[in-house]
């Protein structure tokens, strides 16, 4: 069963990689080379927003990995970005991850991925495809795949209620209006917090079949596409 109270948050985990890296720097030195790639991963995520000059980033450290490139080591650059969109206003902090290789003379980005903010998570998982694949496996500390599977529920089970999953996302004000837009319909709903990130679900029901037919309400009248997984 995936445990829904998990104890350290995503800018947690940030916080404390950079906790880390203020103790290295005072026991052995963190290196220019790190402060390097915090500032050109900074750069290239800066470019990618619609206006670069706006960026405003928060709780941004470097993890380093197990991972090499012609022996030299590889670091990501993990935090969180806001920057303005065509109307002139803050668009909300999303994610954000540079792959950097580090080394004595310098820092290089080789990549750089933003949290489009897509919702839907991968068949069988509790993970976005950005989280799957950049934020969680490289930013968080202690992170357990494992832990993010859907596990096959017993649908004969008479103790066991379903949930709809309707969206993944970084902002809580989104979730909340999310939230307050399926009560509107009298269908429940609640948010969970997991790793940084609001989970928002319609539920709990007292069956599959009620499950489905409210995902199919909510679709209907809201236009909110979610999938039925047992309530946890």
């Amino acid at each position: 069963m995936l445990d829904s109270d998990r104890s350290m948050t995503g800018r947690d985990a940030m916080r404390k990689v950079a906790l880390i890296c203020i103790v290295s720097a005072l026991l052995v030195g963190c290196g220019d080379n790190e402060q390097l790639a915090i500032s050109q991963a900074k750069k290239s995520i800066a470019r990618m927003l619609k206006d670069p000059d706006s960026a405003k980033f928060e709780d941004v450290a470097l993890k380093r990995s197990e991972e090499s490139v012609d022996n030299q080591p590889i670091g990501y650059v993990c935090g969180y970005v806001n920057g303005k969109n065509a109307f002139g206003a803050y668009a909300g902090s999303v994610r954000f991850v540079a792959k950097t290789i580090l080394s004595k003379s310098g820092a290089i980005v080789v990549d750089a991925q933003m949290d489009t903010g897509e919702d839907k998570f991968v068949p069988g998982r509790l993970e976005t495809p950005f989280e799957m694949t950049f934020w969680n496996p490289r930013c968080v500390i202690g992170y357990d795949p494992e832990k993010y599977k859907i596990e096959p529920a017993n649908t004969e089970a008479s103790n066991v209620k379903w949930s709809v999953m309707l969206a993944s996302l970084s902002s809580r004000d989104r979730a909340e209006k999310i939230k307050g837009n399926v009560e509107s319909i009298d269908i429940p709903s609640y948010i969970k917090e997991r790793d940084g990130v609001n989970l928002v679900y319609a539920g709990p029901f007292d069956s599959r079949s009620i499950a489905d037919s409210k995902a199919e309400e909510i679709d209907k009248k809201i236009k909110l596409h979610g999938f039925v997984i047992r309530f946890y």
